[in-house]
């Protein structure tokens, strides 16, 4: 069962302070079934990653945009986890006291329904409309691992789910 992310240099935080690699780490280790599929060209989160089973560990490169919806097509589940800590902006624009994250995009969670794909992710202002979609959790390790371990236990019905809305989605934000 491969649980699979991918992404940009700047989301090393997400992973630091999310929880996701403890819990992930603890429901890998429970579960030899389970692959975690990192994609990117990403090398400040090693110290992390080697802490997860070498064996059930894939690193990919990144690839094209043509070839990233082949990428996650893989994916039986894909993560979006953020760091929410707030930080000041120093800008000026008013964003003082708000995480980085929550000025981000809800595209992850986009590419995850249109190729199909259940995902688990922190619930953040980004993802909220999107929330009906998948599993939107609170940040932790405990939390990421009984979300991902729910997710694999009925990955059948997750992965049907979330193919048979895959069309409406496509529709819907693909045009």
């Amino acid at each position: 069962i491969i649980i699979g992310w991918g992404g940009s240099i700047s989301h090393v935080d997400s992973f630091v302070y999310s929880g996701v690699l403890e819990g992930l780490q603890k429901l890998m280790e429970e579960d030899s079934r389970i692959v975690f599929k990192f994609c990117g060209h990403e090398d400040r989160l090693n110290y992390l990653l080697k802490k997860l089973p070498e064996k059930q560990l894939v690193r990919q490169g990144g690839v094209s945009p043509y070839d990233w919806p082949q990428v996650i097509g893989t994916f039986d589940i894909g993560i979006a986890p953020m760091d929410l800590r707030p930080v000041s902006d120093g800008t000026g624009a008013g964003n003082d006291g708000e995480s980085y994250d929550e000025r981000r995009s809800w595209l992850k969670l986009v590419a995850y329904t249109c190729a199909g794909v259940p995902f688990v992710a922190t619930k953040c202002t980004p993802y909220l409309p999107l929330a009906q979609y998948g599993q939107l959790i609170e940040n932790g390790a405990d939390s990421w691992y009984k979300a991902l371990k729910s997710t694999v236990g009925s990955i059948v019905h997750y992965r049907k789910e979330a193919w048979d809305r895959r069309g409406s989605m496509l529709r819907k934000f693909i045009r």
